[in-house]
């Protein structure tokens, strides 16, 4: 069952009732990171993510059919350590020049809420400087354009493996929230892709 993504189905409010929640409002973990850890909302949040494996049998389902129907392999990127809120599953689109740059298609899977996000991801590796040459960036016009059916496949796909998930919509997904944050981002920086899924977008295809 595939259902509608607008704010009809699941308001503002909802989002907000679930970042306060995990989140305590009006204290810093930069600044007060006693008071912070010690919150019941931090209690909640963390509880949560050492619970167990998220919909373990429906993932692995989802993996199986997305590398059958597009002949590739999914990696798991997710990392407990850094308390990801989310699954961050990938794989790679696309390799340009040689090995340097290359496009991966990113699906996050919220642990907090029933929602996804799927993006395209681009980096480049600079041989001489031995690092990257960027960050690893959003790439909408991939997503719109050169990867739409891949995205879209991709997005069938989750649907109809977790079908009582949908998608996050994506006017709020960086959307940023005054009274609240997280480990090292700073209040009024804090997002509700921050809340839900990642600190930032991330990758180990290099």
């Amino acid at each position: 069952m595939v259902v509608v993504n607008n704010l009809k189905n699941m308001n503002l409010d909802y989002f907000f009732e679930q970042v306060y929640y995990y989140y305590p409002k009006n204290i810093s973990s930069i600044t007060n990171s006693n008071e912070y850890i010690n919150s019941k909302e931090y209690k909640r949040l963390s509880l949560k993510l050492k619970g167990e494996d998220y919909k373990k049998k429906d993932i692995e389902k989802l993996k199986k059919n997305i590398e059958v129907i597009h002949k590739t392999k999914i990696f798991d990127y997710t990392i407990p350590t850094w308390e990801d809120r989310c699954l961050n599953l990938q794989f790679l689109l696309k390799t340009e020049n040689s090995i340097e740059k290359k496009t991966i298609l990113c699906i996050n899977i919220s642990k907090l809420i029933p929602f996804f996000v799927i993006y395209i991801l681009e980096v480049e590796f600079d041989e001489i400087q031995n690092r990257l040459k960027y960050l690893p960036r959003r790439n909408y016009n991939k997503e719109k354009f050169d990867f739409k059916k891949n995205v879209e496949s991709v997005k069938q796909i989750v649907y109809s493996n977790l079908n009582s998930h949908n998608e996050f919509p994506s006017e709020l997904l960086y959307r940023k929230l005054e009274n609240v944050n997280f480990q090292d981002i700073k209040m009024g920086d804090f997002t509700f892709f921050n809340a839900f899924f990642l600190n930032f977008h991330t990758t180990q295809f290099a």
